[in-house]
């Protein structure tokens, strides 16, 4: 099956040198725009950085059941001035976690839920002094459905809808758990993570009575290099995420033209690297190097080809230049033998 990487940020992920995620992989990145009626603080910045970087971008609003959907909506499309190119708007449905002294007393008594950074998530975790708001199911689906239904009107792109199986199961669902009647209508970024590290044959929890996955966040645990907290020099863990297709159909997606030649693209046997659209930020007249001799690398676990490309002070592009046999470059196998270029 084929993956293209990506990652999803917000203000948690405040300081982010877009030209080095690039490197390492990531192809796209979902950026928070709004929750409720207010705007994150971080888009602007996050926004601009991932198109001059040449990510492929999106927009998410994180949806409070308490507001009413059409105001979220609004919100959301103040901010979020999606251009030819960029990926669907983007609803993120989940717990959200307030004081537990906000929280009328007809709505507490409630039982745990999850989240991740007090926001976006799916590990089971414990927020202090605080609990996840629950409002009727009918009051979810309506408010979900609002916001949808507007952003569609406006944009013209039918959104994406982020979510746990879970989730949707006991909070988004009629009596019986029957998803509404718009559920297969709209493309499904699913949250599972895993108890081990990601295998080829592995898949998240299809949310049941929706359509089947199409983005998948699993991790909210990742270390990249260029992306810090408020200091700028320490790593901040970022969410991982899998687009399930090929890159090509990512970008179809997104309604942009893809690049001749990517970092980290799949190059044929007889391709050469060339410089791309992120090297023509730095100079409009850089040369690929050539490599003068070779090295031989077993692949342990862990091992990324951007995490290679880094420790051998190399490119991606460089090292499936020398090794054809990788057909994708997020897959490669703990024991294979690749041949690494020796600068």
């Amino acid at each position: 099956m084929s993956y293209v990487k990506g990652i999803d940020v917000a203000l948690y992920e405040p300081n982010i040198d877009w030209v080095k995620v690039r490197t390492q992989e990531i192809r796209f990145a979902f950026i928070k725009a709004s929750q409720a009626d207010f705007n994150d603080p971080k888009f602007d910045s996050h926004w601009a950085g991932a198109k001059q970087a040449g990510i492929l971008r999106g927009a998410y609003h994180f949806l409070d059941p308490r507001v009413d959907g059409n105001i979220q909506a609004e919100t959301y499309l103040r901010k979020a001035k999606l251009e030819p190119g960029d990926l669907p708007p983007v609803l993120d449905l989940e717990e959200l976690y307030v004081k537990a002294s906000a929280i009328p007393q007809n709505l507490k008594g409630l039982k745990s839920a999850k989240a991740s950074k007090g926001s976006k998530g799916a590990k089971p975790v414990t927020v202090p002094d605080k609990v996840p708001v629950v409002v009727p199911n009918t009051q979810m689906i309506s408010c979900t459905e609002k916001w949808l239904t507007k952003v569609e009107a406006e944009t013209g792109r039918k959104p994406i809808i982020y979510s746990r199986a879970d989730f949707l199961k006991e909070h988004v669902s009629g009596p019986g758990g029957k998803p509404p009647q718009w559920a297969m209508n709209h493309m499904i970024w699913v949250a599972n993570y895993l108890d081990h590290e990601i295998r080829d044959n592995d898949l998240p929890i299809q949310p049941m009575g929706w359509s089947d996955w199409t983005f998948w966040q699993y991790s909210d645990t990742g270390l990249l290099d260029g992306v810090t907290n408020e200091d700028g020099k320490t790593r901040t863990g970022v969410d991982l995420n899998f687009y399930r297709g090929t890159l090509e159909e990512l970008y179809a997606l997104a309604g942009a033209t893809m690049p001749d030649v990517l970092s980290g693209a799949v190059l044929t046997e007889n391709a050469q690297p060339k410089v791309d659209a992120v090297s023509a930020v730095h100079s409009m007249d850089v040369t690929t190097p050539t490599p003068i001799s070779t090295m031989k690398h077993l692949v342990k676990s862990g091992d990324t080809l951007g995490a290679l490309a880094l420790q051998f002070h190399t490119t991606v592009e460089a090292i499936m230049a020398l090794n054809p046999q990788i057909t994708n470059p997020n897959i490669i196998k703990v024991g294979d033998t690749l041949n690494i270029p020796h600068i």
